[in-house]
């Protein structure tokens, strides 16, 4: 069974699809002040649906500066500043209030990008050497895509497709920097052990 769209949505999409209100009035079989009000409240619930998607957005924001802040702003593994990430040791509490793990914060740890990927895939990769071995391959990949694009923008005639293909360049070499780096930090570790915060190098 279909879904039926609220009058108010259905009147504010006639309305942007360029009907008039009369026009509008007559496909829905309502009055024209009926007609009318449903567009108002379409157009009044968007902009209060567009300011809480904001406000949840800055709030957001600030509650992960004031977590990095508090956790130290480094990676417990790596020791990297850069694309941190919140892991919480218990997945199930990920409820945002304050008996949630935002503010319990021996719950929470601070890692980057890399190692909270290792940890939510643990049981795939298994060790972190493996994991270590998958993202030197996934560093050749991106080195050879690289090539790719930048080969097809220098054989390209066209400017906007140029302009695009350099652009992928110039994101496959950063993140493959990213790697790089994030490498180096952990050429030292042997084993690491989530569950007890352990890393023997």
């Amino acid at each position: 069974m279909a879904i039926k769209e609220p009058k108010y949505v259905l009147a504010s999409k006639l309305r942007e699809g360029g009907l008039s209100y009369p026009k509008i009035a007559k496909r829905m079989g309502v009055k024209l002040k009926d007609a009318h009000a449903y567009v108002h409240y379409g157009k009044t619930r968007r902009k209060v649906l567009r300011r809480q998607r904001r406000y949840q957005q800055e709030r957001h924001k600030r509650r992960m500066a004031h977590l990095r802040g508090i956790l130290g702003g480094r990676c417990d593994i790596c020791r990297s500043t850069s694309r941190l990430e919140i892991h919480h040791v218990n997945p199930l509490n990920k409820s945002g209030s304050r008996f949630g793990t935002w503010y319990d914060t021996s719950t929470l740890r601070l890692l980057c990008h890399f190692c909270h990927d290792f940890i939510g895939s643990e049981w795939y990769y298994g060790t972190f050497r493996n994991f270590r071995q998958r993202q030197k391959k996934e560093l050749k990949t991106i080195e050879k895509s690289c090539k790719y694009y930048n080969n097809e923008a220098n054989q390209s005639s066209d400017s906007r497709r140029r302009a695009h293909l350099l652009k992928k360049v110039t994101e496959c070499l950063s993140e493959a920097q990213e790697i790089k780096d994030w490498l180096a930090r952990t050429c030292k570790i042997k084993n690491f052990k989530p569950s007890t915060n352990a890393c023997k190098g």
